[in-house]
């Protein structure tokens, strides 16, 4: 199966508005390097990069790259990447908020996404462990007087292979 690469505009429901970051699902079996080479050609603030989990009770494994380094976290590109799942059919929906688990350079971390079909209306994250506390779903925006649409929404872009890859590369 080939690899999906996104460009996700987070936090809003429109394109050319948000938090843009890119997206790699399927990213298994890449190396550092091309991690790294994507995420540079991305030229995002931030490229997530989406790998199987490995541990029991853990679904992915999360890695982010700006175009010069690897970071430890990213909010915003944790929010696309699961848009992208969950586009790609990789979330299943309930009536109650979807509890994931993936691990980072940080340890493991949580995620609650709501939607339906392949659809991401809300996707909330858990802090990390910090002085022992436990990772908690984070309260709702609304006493902040934030709507869920207007804190929640993605505007996810599919970038497709071209036809003819090679007329790419050419830039004049």
């Amino acid at each position: 199966m080939g690899r999906s690469v996104y460009i996700v505009d987070a936090f809003t429901d429109g394109p050319f508005a948000g938090n843009p970051a890119g997206v790699v699902t399927r990213a298994d079996g890449l190396s550092d390097a091309q991690m790294q080479a994507v995420a540079l050609e991305f030229r995002q603030t931030e490229t997530c990069f989406v790998m199987q989990g490995t541990e029991v009770g853990v679904d992915y494994h999360l890695r982010w790259f700006t175009p010069t380094v690897e970071v430890d976290l990213c909010g915003h590109a944790t929010v696309a990447a699961y848009t992208c799942l969950a586009a790609e059919g990789r979330v299943l929906f309930g009536a109650e908020p979807v509890h994931l688990r993936h691990t980072t350079r940080r340890g493991v971390l949580s995620v609650w996404v709501e939607g339906n079909h392949r659809e991401a209306r809300n996707v909330s994250q858990g802090l990390p462990r910090c002085g022992g506390r436990r990772t908690t779903q984070p309260r709702s925006p609304a006493p902040w007087g934030w709507t869920p649409r207007a804190w929640s929404r993605n505007f996810l872009w599919r970038l497709k292979r071209p036809a003819n890859a090679s007329s790419c590369r050419s830039a004049g």
